[in-house]
């Protein structure tokens, strides 16, 4: 009889392991499927993001080239230094307008470029808070005609975000005869 006895427990022992082993074998399989679903939404989330990047990306390459465009395709001369007085770009009027390309002056010192030098104290007065509008400088002497002046008229602006000076811009519009000669140069 023990024996019967103890194979009753050792039975009873056995489902109530059984029951145990189901019961988390079932709470296993909830957390599984709920860590399924979670990793589901994420990739979805991920996808979702990462199609919005690739929108914005080519929004931004497409306003990246519009302003580029914009800048080359201007008129007067334009040349920009981020806050640290590197040339962040020259347009081609103004290179055309200083002798230079814009890949020999891109990223260096403003100061350490020579043909740069009649622009320094504006840029300086501009550092300092000054905003120059039309006021007409000399820049040299004209290449085609020995003895004539290259006169410019020169405008200045600070590029501020948020209390930070981001850059200066400096805009340069020819007011002398140089112009048409300047063409060719």
């Amino acid at each position: 009889m023990k024996g019967l006895m103890d194979k009753g427990k050792y039975l009873k022992m056995l489902q109530e392991t059984f029951e145990q082993f189901n019961k988390k074998t079932e709470y296993l399989t909830k957390a599984y499927k709920r860590l399924k679903d979670r990793a589901s939404e994420i990739d979805k989330e991920l996808q979702r993001k990462n199609a919005e990047l690739e929108n914005k990306n080519k929004q931004l390459k497409h306003t990246t080239r519009f302003l580029d465009i914009l800048i080359k395709s201007m008129q007067s001369g334009l040349i920009a230094i981020d806050g640290k007085s590197r040339v962040k770009t020259v347009n081609p009027v103004a290179a055309r307008f200083f002798g230079i390309k814009e890949r020999d002056a891109k990223g260096k010192n403003i100061n350490k470029i020579g043909v740069f030098k009649p622009l320094l104290p504006f840029i300086e007065d501009t550092k300092k808070g000054y905003t120059i509008s039309s006021k007409e400088i000399q820049l040299g002497n004209n290449p085609s005609k020995p003895g004539d002046l290259i006169l410019a008229e020169i405008s200045t602006s600070r590029m501020i975000d948020k209390n930070d000076l981001l850059g200066i811009l400096i805009c340069l519009l020819y007011t002398s005869d140089a112009a048409d000669e300047l063409d060719g140069v």
